[in-house]
């Protein structure tokens, strides 16, 4: 479970916030990111970042560092292949048809080790 799925849960906007003003300054540094930042990321649609975190695991990069998390947030944020994700996803396809995943690259690296 990511950094991001853990602050947020599916409705809680206000308790989220609270969460992220909370958090200290040493560990929004050591994960790579502002807490506007981190606020913003935080705004991404739970589905997304459970897709994100599903794409993860088709590649075998199930151990991801907060930084990393933080890098690969950004890129899903930005993405706008939201549908070929979410069908290739949904028919359980391998890594070698994910070639279209901003993230393709650096899940392999992390899986790789």
């Amino acid at each position: 479970m990511s950094i991001l799925s853990r602050l947020i849960p599916e409705g809680a906007a206000t308790r989220r916030a609270r969460e992220i003003a909370s958090l200290p300054e040493g560990d929004l540094a050591a994960w790579g990111v502002s807490r506007a930042e981190l606020s913003g990321l935080a705004r991404m649609p739970h589905e997304q970042i459970v897709r994100m975190e599903r794409m993860a695991h088709v590649f075998g990069a199930d151990s991801l560092r907060p930084e990393q998390q933080a890098e690969i947030a950004r890129a899903c944020a930005g993405c706008f292949a939201h549908g070929q994700c979410r069908g290739a996803l949904a028919e359980e396809a391998g890594p070698e048809r994910m070639g279209f995943c901003p993230n393709a690259t650096t899940f392999r690296q992390i899986a790789e080790g």
